[in-house]
């Protein structure tokens, strides 16, 4: 509830100061009630014989606020979760969830100023029997509390020059005393070329980015120059400064360096794009004795393809000091379909928030299965090794699962399809991926695949039905052991009035594996009621 406080002690201060900040708020109560039936609440062993046939029943009120004015926008979205045991067995607990954004502008086009908070359940450990519904008697869950303030300048230097500085402070705490609360603060300088340059244009970044977790930090300066040769062809030169000390752990690595580049790009027509390149990673100590030094030659090669506006592709590859990375990307949209594929290799250490999706959807009971499959690594954040590759380095807290928080420097390659096809009644989801990590110092790997689909049928103007199932195959300790995950579901939702839903759900979920302890089937029937004022 602190992140919250804070969050709206400050929206509260700017609401009083009046002139650009005067507006209207808005206050949306709501309230969510639903009836479970659980048959193996504890998630007990199929091998045991000891399921705990349960009823629940959770009571979930909360409340929307917002606001929004020139310079000022408030969010927020607070629900309090009450869940009654009938059994004997149980306590009765409570737990929060919630999130809660503040972005204003203090002074106009210069100073700006974001804070943000949010409150989740999350499961701790994978490895073990987990579920994504807050009801379930596992003890493997934890309440997650997040905070971030965000300061940022932003100036133009006539029609030079372009800059922008930031600086963002991140805690993380648990109610888990297993899980050491950790903080991130990420100091970044970007310069770049105005208007007044017509056949080139350039950009400076810097970034410092430290953790409290074993003292991890990351700095980095990046400049780049593209001049422009013809209307097809310019030249880039490209130089890149920086520290891991997180490196240090990995034998014959330096965690300095400096990596000069210079290239071309040729731009065909709207439709093609190509660039190429070249360098080498210079040693610092022989640069303050005046000698250079190449310890290793670099190169990168890009290519996009957009020949239409719905369909594009951009594939690359590059030979850095950290070795090399290949990425792709191409999505097709018509009129009723969506497809995408992405493949992407990056290096990060994985310092903060390292456990599981939140427990539940937005809104309503917590009751829903994970959204995303298999976790994942997505933009921002983190410590990602610099590249051509758009995906950064910022660890996702999204998916199904993810191995607990670790100091190891970790080589994270995802390859992830998808696809959507929507017709006037019905529509159709398909989804699949495989994820491989590889620790650099312990020598070892995580693998996950698996695939879902789904579907959703229009039964009227009030009435849904959605089925969705999946299968996910997970591999831990180094793959010695290997589990399969099984889920499928039916809900049947009806809108009574604009403000009034319900919906009747069936859950079944299987995990098998050569874990006895963990080897599990569960299901649950779950009826909702999801009422806004």
């Amino acid at each position: 509830m602190r992140c919250f406080a804070y969050a709206i002690i400050y929206a509260a201060c700017l609401s009083f100061s009046g002139g650009v900040f005067a507006g209207k708020w808005e206050l949306q109560p709501k309230l969510s009630a639903s009836e479970t039936y659980f048959d193996n609440i504890t998630l007990a062993s199929d091998e045991s014989g000891q399921k705990n046939k349960e009823l629940v029943t959770q009571l979930i009120p909360g409340f929307t606020l917002s606001k929004q004015t020139r310079r000022l926008r408030i969010s927020t979205d607070y629900s309090f979760g009450y869940i009654k045991y009938y059994g004997k067995e149980f306590s009765d607990r409570t737990y929060n969830r919630g999130s809660a954004s503040v972005n204003s502008e203090l002074i106009r086009r210069h100073l700006f100023l974001n804070v943000n908070a949010a409150i989740s359940q999350q499961v701790v450990d994978p490895s073990r029997a987990f579920s994504t519904n807050a009801a379930v008697v596992s003890n493997n869950q934890t309440e997650t509390r997040t905070i971030s303030l965000q300061p940022r300048l932003s100036n133009r230097f006539a029609q030079y020059a372009n800059s922008d500085l930031s600086y963002k402070y991140t805690i993380i705490d648990y109610s888990n005393s297993t899980l050491d609360s950790s903080q991130q603060s990420i100091l970044q300088y970007n310069l770049n070329s105005g208007r007044w340059f017509k056949r080139s244009n350039w950009y400076v970044s810097i970034s410092d980015t430290r953790s409290t977790r074993s003292n991890a930090s990351r700095a980095f300066l990046t400049a780049r120059l593209d001049y422009e040769i013809s209307r097809h062809w310019k030249a880039f030169l490209m130089g890149r400064a920086q520290r891991n000390d997180y490196l240090q752990s990995i034998p014959g690595t330096s965690p300095y360096y400096i990596n000069p580049e210079a290239g071309l790009i040729w731009t065909a027509s709207r439709k093609l794009k190509m660039e190429a390149g070249g360098g080498a990673v210079l040693n610092p100590g022989d640069l303050s004795n005046k000698k250079i030094t190449a310890e290793q030659i670099t190169w990168r090669a890009v290519v996009t393809v957009a020949p239409s506006k719905r369909t594009s592709m951009v594939l690359g590859r590059e030979s850095a000091f950290y070795g090399d990375r290949k990425y792709f990307d191409m999505s097709l949209r018509t009129r009723r379909t969506n497809w995408s594929a992405n493949y992407s290799e990056t290096l990060i250490t994985p310092q903060q928030l390292r456990i599981s999706s939140s427990l539940g959807g937005s809104g309503g009971a917590l009751g829903a299965t994970t959204s995303s499959l298999g976790g994942g690594f997505g933009a921002g954040g983190g410590f990602g090794g610099s590249g051509f590759s758009p995906t950064g380095g910022g660890v996702s807290s999204g998916g199904a699962l993810n191995r607990l928080d670790t100091n190891d420097v970790l080589l994270r390659k995802r390859l992830s399809v998808s696809s959507s096809i929507s017709r006037r009644k019905i529509s159709l989801n398909a989804n699949a991926f495989l994820d491989k990590g590889e620790y650099q110092t312990s020598k070892t790997q995580d693998k996950r695949y698996g695939a879902s689909g789904g579907v959703v049928i229009n039964l009227g103007r009030v009435m849904v039905l959605s089925n969705q199932a999946s299968a996910q195959r997970y591999y831990f300790n180094n793959g010695s052991r290997a589990d399969n995950i099984y889920s499928f579901s039916s809900t049947l939702s009806r809108q009574i009035r604009k403000n009034i839903s319900t919906s009747l759900a069936y859950q079944w979920r299987k995990r098998s594996t050569n874990s006895a302890s963990v080897r599990y089937t569960a299901q649950q029937v779950i009826a909702k009621l999801d009422v806004t004022f």
